[in-house]
């Protein structure tokens, strides 16, 4: 099984309160935290471990269409998924001759996620994955987050939303300059994210920072 550290001379700086993470590659962990914290965690995890974090900043050719886009990278990643399986896979075989600047934030997100399916890099970081996407686009990402666990990948996931942190996470943390606590997950379903009027909020139980340990 695949395990990944993130310890405190990883993170060893004075805006972020020490702490010892392992991911393993059977579950994903979610960090709730704000913009601070998020920005000061990936410059630590980017320059003390070097450590990618894909947060939909990194380039993409968007003069040329999807298609292209993704063929590029299915071919400079050796990708040994069929091409035509991933376009499926990540709902974009409506749109593959669609020029990249054309498209929405969603469908380019969407593009993103293929890419980093196809990079096979571990362990995985992502930053607001989720953010201003449609629904399809939440659906899509669970659903590599689902390849993610078949191939045994770490995966951390910054988010500001706690309701992204409570979907996406097996284990999820609230993280603050002040500590961090885990959040008790009664697990939100998709349909909730769907129609959100239709469901009572179930408060959130938080567990003593003397009790979290992850394995």
């Amino acid at each position: 099984m695949a395990h990944f550290t993130i310890n405190q001379k990883m993170t060893d700086s004075d805006s972020l309160p020490s702490f010892n993470l392992t991911l393993d590659g059977e579950s994903v962990t979610t960090i709730y935290g704000d913009n601070d914290m998020q920005t000061a965690l990936v410059d630590a995890l980017r320059t003390k471990s070097k450590i990618p974090v894909f947060d939909q900043q990194e380039g993409l050719y968007h003069r040329l269409t999807v298609g292209d886009n993704v063929g590029f990278f299915h071919k400079w990643f050796n990708c040994k998924v069929p091409l035509p399986e991933v376009f499926v896979l990540f709902g974009l075989q409506n749109c593959l001759k669609k020029p990249l600047h054309r498209c929405t934030d969603s469908e380019i997100r969407r593009v993103y996620f293929a890419k980093y399916l196809m990079s096979g890099i571990t362990p995985t970081v992502f930053r607001e994955p989720l953010h201003g996407v449609d629904i399809k686009t939440i659906q899509t990402f669970i659903t590599l987050l689902e390849k993610f666990k078949e191939r045994h990948i770490p995966v951390l996931i910054l988010v500001a939303n706690m309701e992204h942190a409570l979907l996406l996470g097996d284990v999820a943390i609230s993280y603050s300059k002040v500590g961090y606590i885990q959040l008790s997950l009664r697990r939100m379903k998709f349909n909730q994210m769907r129609h959100p009027s239709k469901h009572r909020r179930v408060p959130i139980c938080l567990r003593s920072r003397q009790r979290w340990m992850i394995r």
